[in-house]
């Protein structure tokens, strides 16, 4: 074999080697973007949770607050209106985050 087939040899081996290095980082930066958008939607998903667990327990207080409507004092209600009133300001805060 002589030189120059020697080195023609090399550079298509180089070439097939640039190629396949080029279609890896092109699929590298297609992954590297979906992970990307599963990161947003997850972190969409954590928020919504967040939302729905707060609108949760203002629901569950209001029915509270409904079934202990005839046998409660002033001092009982006033109790149940400041749970309630730091249950929004914690939705409110978790809303403005």
């Amino acid at each position: 074999m002589n030189i120059a087939a020697y080195i023609e040899q090399l550079t298509a081996h180089a070439n097939r080697l640039v190629a396949a290095l080029d279609k890896l980082q092109s699929e590298k930066q297609l992954l590297e973007m979906q992970v990307q958008t599963l990161r947003e939607r997850l972190a969409e998903s954590y928020k919504k949770n967040a939302e729905l667990t707060e609108s949760l327990k203002i629901i569950k207080l209001a029915r509270n607050i409904q079934h202990t409507e005839g046998s409660t004092s002033n001092a009982e209600w006033q109790k149940l209106l400041n749970e309630y009133i730091r249950e929004i300001d914690n939705c409110i805060a978790n809303l403005n985050d």
